[in-house]
């Protein structure tokens, strides 16, 4: 499974593209950043083969999938080529996204629904509900 998230994706979901130009000591490169959204990619298209799940449309994938590939490419741009500022309020907002988008991967390895996607038999079992009622009072 080859996902594809773009640059323009990046773009919208990761950095505005005036933040990548305001570091002039850090120009951070487009292909730079690809190199981050494949590996972000690969990452997600791993989690969903082993939970039995595919992207319907592999070339075009849903935007949960292209936003939160972002949000997993997003951090290590920022610590490894512009530099991390706990400081700076949007910063720790992009810290924050990482996290959260970790935390939605570690759900989709376990089997979690992601829209866009259909199961293809095997994998995870999907989790039952269980309803309780009260007993029957016998009225009729």
């Amino acid at each position: 499974m080859a996902i594809t998230i773009t640059y323009d994706d990046f773009l919208v979901y990761g950095f505005p593209e005036r933040t990548l130009q305001g570091h002039p000591n850090n120009a951070v490169t487009a292909a730079q950043i690809a190199r981050y959204l494949t590996a972000a990619a690969s990452r997600i298209a791993a989690c969903l083969e082993a939970s039995a799940r595919r992207v319907v449309d592999e070339a075009n994938p849903p935007d949960e999938i292209r936003q939160q590939g972002c949000h997993l490419a997003a951090w290590p741009v920022l610590t490894h080529l512009i530099g991390y500022n706990p400081e700076n309020p949007a910063d720790e907002a992009i810290h924050t996204s990482y996290e959260d988008a970790m935390k939605w991967l570690e759900r989709v390895c376990a089997g979690h629904p992601v829209d866009g996607t259909e199961g293809v038999g095997g994998g995870a079992p999907s989790a039952l509900i269980a309803i309780a009622t009260e007993p029957s009072r016998n009225w009729s």
